[in-house]
């Protein structure tokens, strides 16, 4: 008897989860949707902002990821390391920088063959003795003039971690991961009043012709820049300056007859990569590649690239709300995605007449 009980209110129980799940998803449905369009061009922080909008709602004491998910970034992170060391020591012959030693030099050499079976406790171990070398720290001073990524010097200080046995990766290490978005990630953020659909796609010029499908029915645009990347150019493209695309990129959006409705919200982002370039380089970096700044400060160089994202605009009316970034501070962009959060509501009251 004790057993039938037991059968039967496990059945009630089930059933009544299920209603209770029907319940919240009708509930969601009724609530109304934000379609927000993430764009830009590659690198400039879209997948890293779509992670932390991912852990930043995460809800009823949930882990940000499963272990199952973490351990899937594990071999993204090996190929990030040693994708950036090979760049490194191409960028050496490139560059005619001399390694600091011979041994440098050939434990660089090894380094190639090695590297081709991933990160190997032999690749692990050159990759250390290497990363000490005088020359590849000069290089890396240098990275603005070849193609490494921004995480780079966070893997390598982190290799011993990150090649033991017992390794799964942190909150911190996935979000510096690099992985290329080639489809369609959306991330839902359900508020109390509203769903907010993220939709990123691919930055590269490659993926662009997939952005047009999503066009219609957006509510809003946030378009991100990398404002550090003034003296970088692109890897399809080397003669081209990495930042003036992405501004003429802005301008083909923000004037498009698809978001002549949209909600325009722009992030000029890793502010803390360019703060640090300000630092070591000062103004005639930053005249170097844009003769018309005339700027004298580390604010000056701010409002320069703000105002030629705005100029971009040809539409005088059109507001649009800007906002510095930095992706990877948790902190930061939490306070942004908030402030984004009420503009969205705010306009959603406004279309729907309550506002």
């Amino acid at each position: 008897m004790g057993c039938k009980c037991s059968t039967q209110e496990k059945e009630l129980r089930g059933k009544k989860n299920t209603i209770d799940g029907v319940i919240k998803e009708e509930k969601a449905s009724n609530k109304p949707q934000a379609t927000v369009l993430l764009l830009g061009a590659g690198a400039a922080g879209k997948s890293t902002v779509m992670k932390q909008m991912q852990m930043l709602h995460t809800r009823n004491g949930k882990p940000t990821f499963t272990d199952t998910e973490r351990g899937q970034f594990q071999p993204v992170i090996q190929e990030n390391i040693v994708r950036n060391m090979r760049r490194i020591c191409g960028a050496m012959t490139r560059l005619a920088i001399p390694y600091g030693s011979p041994e440098g030099l050939e434990q660089a050499k090894l380094l190639e063959d090695v590297t081709q079976q991933g990160l190997t406790s032999k690749a692990v171990e050159l990759i250390q003795a290497v990363w000490t070398d005088a020359g590849i720290q000069q290089c890396l001073a240098r990275s603005s003039e070849y193609h490494l990524e921004d995480s780079a010097r966070y893997f390598f200080d982190n290799l011993a971690r990150i090649s033991s046995s017992t390794y799964i990766p942190t909150d911190q290490d996935i979000l510096l991961c690099r992985v290329k978005t080639t489809g369609v990630r959306e991330v839902v953020l359900e508020e109390e009043n509203m769903l907010i659909k993220v939709v990123d796609v691919g930055g590269q010029r490659s993926e662009r012709r997939k952005w047009i499908p999503y066009f219609e029915g957006s509510t809003a645009v946030i378009f991100m820049a990398a404002i550090s990347e003034y003296d970088q150019f692109l890897e399809e493209q080397g003669s081209q300056n990495r930042l003036l695309e992405a501004i003429t990129l802005f301008g083909q959006v923000v004037n498009s007859r698809w978001f002549l409705a949209s909600h325009f919200i722009l992030f000029l982002n890793k502010v803390d990569l360019l703060a640090t370039k300000y630092q070591e380089r000062g103004d005639e970096s930053v005249r170097q590649y844009w003769p018309d700044y005339q700027g004298t400060s580390y604010q000056d160089v701010l409002s320069f690239f703000q105002a030629k994202f705005l100029e971009a605009s040809q539409s005088k009316q059109k507001t649009i709300y800007t906002h510095l970034t930095s992706a990877v501070d948790r902190t930061s962009i939490s306070l942004v995605i908030d402030s984004v959060k009420i503009n969205l509501m705010n306009q959603m009251l406004v279309n729907i007449g309550m506002l």
